[in-house]
């Protein structure tokens, strides 16, 4: 019962029809592979959020602390992920943290498997009247050119894995310790 009523509605369905809307919008995937590879690493990475949101539920005195905790958490990991910015940018204390978050694993597979493959890309701009489009990249190119290696979307899929098993661990345990919630 707990798989029809909590894991099939709130941890499958969402992330997998929002990466296949967004990868249907923008038809980013260049094979069926990378498309399925791109679904895969948003299913994982939201997993891993919902057990690093059970962990912080399990810890937390009461529903307001633990709704202010995943909050601040969801947050760290958008901000020091790299999109936002270059982790390499940060303090080096920063960038170990972000290291510590799913986010940043998530995040390069979804930039891998969108970008890995693709022939052409094109920067467009219009000064003007006119449409000034650069010359091809190729997007094993780009990637390369912001820090991420076409080949590391395993090791990302793995590491995202290993986060959400971490985090399930850590909940079990939480419970086996204390028996119950904090709360």
């Amino acid at each position: 019962m707990c798989g029809v009523g909590d894991v099939l509605p709130l941890r499958l369905v969402p992330p997998v029809l929002t990466a296949a809307l967004a990868l249907a919008i923008s038809r980013a995937a260049p094979t069926g592979a990378a498309g399925l590879g791109f679904v895969a690493a948003a299913l994982q990475l939201h997993y891993a959020f919902a057990a690093l949101g059970r962990v912080i539920g399990a810890l937390s005195p009461s529903d307001s602390v633990a709704n202010a905790a995943a909050s601040l958490v969801f947050l760290f990991n958008l901000l020091l992920c790299g999109f936002f910015a270059d982790p390499d940018d940060l303090p080096p204390a920063w960038r170990r943290v972000g290291r510590a978050l799913p986010a940043a694993s998530g995040y390069e597979a979804l930039v891998i498997h969108e970008f890995s493959g693709v022939p052409e890309l094109y920067l467009t701009s219009k000064v003007g009247a006119q449409h000034i489009r650069s010359a091809p990249l190729a997007g094993d190119a780009v990637l390369r050119c912001f820090g991420f290696d076409p080949a590391a979307a395993a090791t990302a899929h793995l590491r995202l894995f290993l986060f959400a098993v971490a985090y399930e661990c850590l909940t079990c345990f939480v419970f086996f310790w204390f028996g119950f919630e904090s709360r």
